[in-house]
């Protein structure tokens, strides 16, 4: 008996596997004509567009200036609330990120709080721009992690966008792909007709077709209906795909994903708890496929500013300066919160409003280059980041 569940699998692995496959296909041969050591490093940079409050996803639950700042906000994350996953005697997680302790109690999760990047507040274009170009000049067009697959060696087989677009952080010279991840399970009316025509010669497939086609709508209104309490799978599905490409023996090794919706003006006790939730999921979905490779992987996820210290009038947090990072994967030497801790105090606070940058952006990026993918300091120094050798790597960050 045909059910629609069996009859959507029908038809979206249709698509599914036209889609799919001759990307995968493409981006293993490109790879193994340049004959890839399958050992080596793996590295994903996860950008979460927007600015993630690093207070409500790390927060200092121990410092009592916490709770003064964050009056409505750190119910949600404060120590008297048991959802609070407790790290240490100072810093938990978010409740939305309870699964990562797992990863941090195994020593594959490092956190970097109270890091940013020297860029004025207020334009995400801007602190954007010094992310992913890496250099405070407006007038750079390229990014820098294309510049560091410059110099390795056939670094135009390393890098894959994964997205609509590729983001200037993997702009320049040096070639890499992109790949879209099909979206499951949408099926457009349009791709059914061409289906409708092309099974029509083919009896067997076009009864098969003819059966499924009928569900395939009402299959479609349930989803939607559950979408509106289920997580949402999109940033899993591409996480997952970028995983198992990366995973390939000769597929690519360098693969950056974006993450939309950070920018939390208003109500950001439920957007954050979603967008945490998702991201988590998409974290999972990356482990579960670079399993065969996780003790080879680094995945970053870093965001262009973090929130103000202070919440505002509509339960969100504006512009801020310092935030969290996260540095996950088999390869790091994770199990605890780096960087050094400013305080919340007003006299400690950033122009009295922001967490104080302690950490520069950039010195998680030079470490993850020098100490992972094994490039020479005085190339990144001259060529990946220019003019900012007084950032120096951060120490500590790469198993040993």
């Amino acid at each position: 008996m045909l059910t629609r569940r069996r009859a959507l699998h029908i038809i979206g692995g249709l698509s599914v596997t036209s889609a799919l496959l001759p990307m995968r296909k493409a981006l293993i041969r490109s790879a193994h004509a340049t004959g890839l050591r399958p050992e080596a490093p793996r590295l994903v940079v996860t950008i979460l567009r927007g600015g993630l409050d690093g207070l409500s996803a790390v927060p200092p639950y121990a410092d009592p200036d916490y709770a003064v700042l964050r009056r409505q906000l750190a119910t949600q994350t404060n120590e008297a609330e048991p959802g609070v996953v407790k790290l240490d005697d100072h810093f938990g997680l978010h409740p939305e990120m309870a699964p990562l302790k797992a990863w941090y109690d195994a020593g594959d999760l490092l956190i970097v709080h109270a890091i940013g990047l020297p860029a004025r507040r207020g334009s995400h274009f801007a602190a954007q721009h010094l992310l992913e170009s890496g250099t405070t000049s407006a007038k750079v067009r390229d990014g820098w992690l294309n510049r560091a697959l410059d110099g390795l060696p056939n670094g135009a087989s390393l890098g894959l966008a994964v997205g609509r677009a590729v983001p200037l952080i993997l702009q320049g010279q040096t070639a890499i792909r992109a790949f879209v991840p099909p979206r499951l399970p949408k099926v457009e009316e349009d791709f059914l007709q061409r289906l409708d025509a092309l099974y029509a010669i083919d009896p067997l497939f076009h009864q098969t077709f003819e059966q499924a086609r009928p569900f395939v709508n009402e299959e479609r209104g349930l989803r939607w209906r559950w979408d509106k309490t289920a997580r949402q799978p999109t940033w899993r599905v591409f996480a997952e795909e970028t995983g198992k490409l990366l995973a390939q023996p000769d597929g690519p090794r360098v693969a950056v994903l974006e993450s939309h919706g950070w920018d939390t003006h208003e109500q950001q006790p439920a957007r954050l708890q979603k967008l945490l939730a998702q991201l988590v999921d998409g974290l999972e979905g990356f482990k579960e496929t670079l399993e065969p490779v996780w003790q080879q992987t680094a995945i970053l996820v870093v965001t262009e500013f973090g929130r103000a210290a202070w919440e505002n009038r509509f339960a969100g947090t504006d512009h801020g300066a310092g935030g969290a990072a996260f540095a996950l994967g088999g390869a790091i030497a994770g199990g605890h919160v780096a960087g050094p801790w400013p305080g919340l105090t007003r006299s400690e606070l950033l122009e009295g409003r922001d967490l104080k940058p302690t950490t520069d952006l950039r010195a998680l990026f030079k470490a993850v280059l020098r100490d992972h993918l094994g490039l020479a300091e005085s190339f990144i120094e001259n060529h990946v980041f220019p003019n900012s050798r007084t950032v120096a790597p951060l120490a500590g960050l790469i198993r040993t």
